[in-house]
């Protein structure tokens, strides 16, 4: 499996995932200190380097427990779009058959169905292609957007809550965090159909 050049095509026709290269380091420094992507990731620092986000970018890029993609609108002709946002795998665990997974979606594009349709299509790679029993997501507490997707548009299953599990470079000291799943028979038989009649798939 050649994962350098790998692209995953929504079924929408919207959305297309690419692996990151240099020419959006700068599209995803500014993702990563937005003060809207910081209000619920406030581990991440309020400033960062082009250098930085190059180290950052090469250094997962080595790691064989992560797989990053950039997300990109589809131009009419099929091919890579305006950058939208950064999705991937992280913290994979071939042994025991699961995998982390998370989304940044510039504010721009917040609510419109660009989310689903990544985290549709990415999930569709984990569980179907790549063949994962589990997909496992965190998000604080308090975000309360990225809590109604998973519970209510994916019917993701919660774990438990992680207590002062990161960071807060905001307001100092550190912040809790729900931890929330899907297996994939969870997968087979209720989420993926879901998803695509929001998708509009069926």
């Amino acid at each position: 499996m050649d994962l350098a050049s790998l692209k995953l095509k929504s079924r929408t026709g919207r959305i297309i995932l690419v692996r990151p290269t240099e020419a959006h380091d700068e599209a995803v420094l500014g993702l990563r200190t937005h003060p809207i992507t910081r209000q619920y990731l406030r581990f991440f620092p309020e400033t960062l380097t082009t250098e930085e986000v190059r180290k950052i970018r090469e250094g997962r890029a080595d790691n064989n427990t992560c797989l990053d993609f950039h997300a990109h609108l589809m131009d009419d002709s099929g091919s890579v779009g305006d950058f939208v946002g950064s999705t991937g795998l992280f913290n994979i665990d071939e042994e025991n058959n699961h995998t982390d997974m998370g989304i940044l979606l510039s504010p721009n594009v917040h609510r419109g169905g660009i989310g689903t349709d990544i985290l549709y299509t990415l999930l569709s790679y984990a569980f179907d292609e790549r063949g994962f029993y589990k997909v496992i997501f965190e998000t604080g507490v308090d975000n309360l957007n990225m809590r109604g997707w998973l519970e209510k548009v994916a019917g993701a299953t919660i774990e438990g809550t992680l207590r002062g599990f990161w960071r807060d470079l905001i307001n100092g000291g550190y912040s809790d965090v729900l931890s929330y799943s899907i297996l994939e028979d969870q997968w087979r038989d209720e989420v993926k159909g879901k998803l695509e009649k929001r998708l509009g798939l069926l």
